[in-house]
């Protein structure tokens, strides 16, 4: 892995739910030593989706040490507001959509980012949204056609994805075999708004989280965040049926690689005998370790900026990814890419 940069330094610190004194210091030593490019740490915060996040953490530092510039600190101020407004302008949305299926006597599951502003971050806007992922419980042929029209006007184009029964960016696409059966009858039952919803059950959503740091190439910083707070604040979390059903859903080496480089970089604490028991092969567990720590993670900066080839960024941050497939399903997900390819 390459030096950091006093600017990835400060990021990375800053992109923490749990900002502690040491990282306090170590982000006004930081702030001491050099002059920061702070239009690069705020743009990138804003590719990441941590822009709230980091603003946060820094007013928790004094802004005067820093010397952020004004206009900087104004860019991160208005960031965080406009968050704020848009997490208001969704919620009201989804309440609007929930009390439509509600009356159609149609179960709805909230997942990602929607399910983790339910069940996590609560009112504080730290990481940004800009739409919002609902799984419906029918399969697409058991809803009536009159029912499914109403639905599909509620729900045309942004912000809402959805599909029924099942999500394609768990399964990814396909690649997955998840028992989305037992995900909805594991599911909890909760009250949005006074509206009816589900969300996962603790492992599940741990789970799917880890499968969304794979498609975010493990970097992203909104990804880790978000497993971070599922690993910290969900209480009686289940590792043993983490585990059992990572293997059920042949996902462990992708929960494994995930969980992993969250405990690194976000500093959560899992069980360190759940790294033992998602992955039987030592050198299985050794290679994704080291294409964690050396290969991987080229700079916070240029993870989307890397060649273009078949509409798909190609660069090292695939390595761990592809090194966390099993060797079909690593079939399955590029006959997927070549299937989706841009035309000419």
């Amino acid at each position: 892995m390459h030096e950091m940069t006093p600017e990835e330094r400060v990021l990375l610190a800053c992109s923490r739910l749990v900002f502690s004194e040491s990282k306090k210091r170590e982000v006004v030593s930081v702030c001491r030593q050099v002059g920061l490019q702070w239009e690069l740490i705020h743009s990138t915060a804003e590719f990441h989706g941590v822009a709230p996040l980091v603003y946060a953490n820094l007013q928790r530092c004094s802004l005067y040490e820093l010397s952020m510039p004004k206009e900087i600190v104004e860019r991160f101020r208005r960031t965080f507001v406009q968050n704020l407004v848009i997490k208001q302008r969704l919620a009201a949305k989804i309440a609007t959509v929930l009390e439509l299926l509600n009356r159609l006597g149609i179960d709805v599951m909230l997942i990602k980012g929607a399910a983790l502003d339910l069940l996590v971050y609560g009112s504080n806007p730290y990481t940004t949204s800009r739409d919002v992922d609902l799984i419906l419980r029918p399969k697409r042929r058991e809803i009536a056609e009159a029912d499914f029209e109403q639905i599909a006007d509620m729900l045309h184009g942004r912000p809402f994805e959805y599909d029924f029964f099942v999500h394609h960016d768990i399964d990814l696409n396909g690649v997955l075999p998840i028992d989305f059966r037992q995900v909805w009858d594991d599911a909890i039952k909760l009250q949005f708004k006074a509206r009816d919803v589900f969300v996962m059950s603790p492992e599940d959503l741990l789970i799917a989280a880890s499968i969304n740091c794979c498609r975010k190439r493990y970097f992203r910083l909104k990804a880790l965040c978000d497993l971070d707070a599922i690993i910290r604040m969900t209480e009686g979390l289940r590792w043993g049926i983490v585990v059992s059903k990572a293997r059920a859903y042949q996902c462990a080496d992708i929960v494994f690689a995930a969980i992993l480089v969250a405990e690194r970089f976000m500093g959560c604490r899992p069980p360190e005998e759940v790294f033992q028991n998602l992955i039987d092969s030592s050198a299985r567990r050794a290679i994704i370790r080291l294409l964690s720590e050396r290969m991987s993670f080229s700079s916070l900066v240029s993870l989307n900026s890397e060649r273009v080839l078949l509409g798909r960024r190609m660069g090292l941050s695939l390595l761990l990814p592809y090194a966390s497939y099993r060797r079909d399903q690593v079939l399955r997900k590029l006959k997927f890419v070549w299937s989706v390819r841009p035309s000419t």
